[in-house]
């Protein structure tokens, strides 16, 4: 990725909206004609020259021959608030193996590497939507805050940084932060994670542009919505992790399964007992119907079990319109469908599918095998299974299929739901 000085005089014009100028060997960072704070020229370059070094293992975490810094996630409340104003919070110092562990701010190269890559997505809107509090702007002034620690804390990014006094190979990094994140949840109760790539953090943008911008833009609910699906989908909305995320808008077309798929089976039934060439005085015609509901459903500890993979194929095929779902897609993300067509789900072997095939049926056959296989990898995970989904390892993947079970999800609710008197 090529990043100039110039990227980063933009970013703190478009982003942090100062205006910028040249004063000999620095940057003025100003508002409204007053100068706030300012940068040294050398300093942008050095920033600019570090984030251009980076080697990218993922879109959220990047490594040098003697630094490691990934994005990190915390659903802890506890963890926000007993963050130091600086931006800091944790930093260990392994003396014995020249390592240095520190959780905070992310840093403004790294912050720059995060910028652009949400650039080449087109998400705009995620960096966008920070500001500068005025607490922030005056420390600036006082001269106790410079421009950096403000973009800093503007853009509110946390990172894990692991440096080391000698060189190390890429792959050397991940373990020694796995093992800071356990330490850091076993003593403190904490449970801090590694970001699953950018698209996760842009996520909230993206759907904010291809739905209302603000609440000014909002009418009055006019439908009522099944309770039990509204809670699965806010959980989902709510969730940081992309394995909950898909697991709660799958629950949303679960809870369909059993209706859909004994529905299905008592039409099933009623055509062969009504076609002309069934009788029930012929052994052989009643053997074949009870063969067929024998396979359909089984009873296992007094409780009936059905087929899930042709339960939701069912479920698909009654609530979800395959024209609104394409079209959703494309507004979320325009590479979306053509990575469905020609990529099946790497950790599950979820099959590819082309949601333009001019066969319905093959669609929804391909997509409920696509849905139900990477379902199936989330909640088995046995050591040696085949299609097992790892934690952290396969986020990244698995987030590009959080938008089409989504997207799925929202359908059924909205298939589902009743208007209002």
């Amino acid at each position: 990725m090529e990043i100039t000085s110039d990227d980063v005089i933009d970013i703190l014009s478009s982003v942090l909206r100062f205006e910028v100028r040249l004063d000999g060997d620095s940057y003025l960072l100003e508002k409204r004609g007053k100068t706030i704070s300012s940068l040294g020229r050398q300093l942008v370059n050095e920033i600019v020259s570090k984030a251009a070094d980076y080697k990218s293992i993922d879109s959220t975490c990047v490594t040098t021959d003697s630094s490691y810094e990934v994005l990190v996630q915390s659903d802890s409340q506890r963890f926000m608030r007993i963050a130091r104003p600086d931006g800091s919070y944790v930093r260990l110092v392994d003396d014995q193996n020249g390592l240095t562990y520190e959780l905070g701010r992310a840093s403004p190269s790294f912050i720059l590497y995060l910028i652009m890559e949400a650039r080449a997505t087109g998400a705009h809107g995620w960096y966008r939507s920070f500001q500068i509090s005025p607490m922030a702007l005056d420390r600036m002034m006082r001269g106790k805050l410079d421009g950096l620690a403000a973009f800093r804390t503007a853009l509110r990014s946390w990172s894990l940084r692991i440096t080391s006094t000698k060189p190390r190979s890429e792959a050397s990094w991940k373990p020694l932060a796995d093992s800071f994140f356990f330490h850091l949840g076993f003593n403190l109760d904490l449970a801090i994670m590694p970001q699953s790539g950018i698209e996760r953090v842009v996520e909230p943008s993206k759907i904010l542009n291809m739905r209302r911008s603000g609440t000014s833009d909002l009418d009055p609910p006019r439908r009522f919505y099944i309770n039990d699906l509204v809670h699965h989908y806010q959980l989902g909305v709510a969730a940081d992790s992309a394995m909950l995320k898909y697991l709660s808008y799958y629950h949303v077309a679960e809870h369909w399964f059993e209706n859909i798929f004994q529905d299905d089976l008592v039409e099933q039934v009623k055509g062969m007992i009504t076609s002309p060439d069934f009788s029930y005085r012929r052994k052989p015609d009643i053997k074949a119907l009870i063969k067929k509901v024998s396979k359909a459903i089984q009873v296992r500890d007094e409780e009936l079990i059905i087929n899930e993979q042709i339960a939701l194929r069912l479920t698909l095929e009654r609530y979800v319109s395959l024209p609104r779902l394409i079209d959703d897609l494309q507004q979320f993300d325009p590479g979306l469908l053509n990575a469905y067509k020609q990529s099946p789900v790497g950790f599950s072997g979820g099959d590819a599918v082309d949601l333009r095939h001019p066969s319905q049926a093959e669609v929804i056959a391909a997509l409920s095998r696509r849905i139900y296989k990477t379902r199936n990898s989330l909640v088995h995970s046995k050591e040696g299974a085949k299609g097992r989904f790892i934690p952290f390892q396969h986020d990244a993947e698995l987030s590009t299929e959080v938008p089409l079970m989504r997207f799925v999800a929202e359908q059924i609710i909205l298939s589902t739901s009743r208007i209002m008197p």
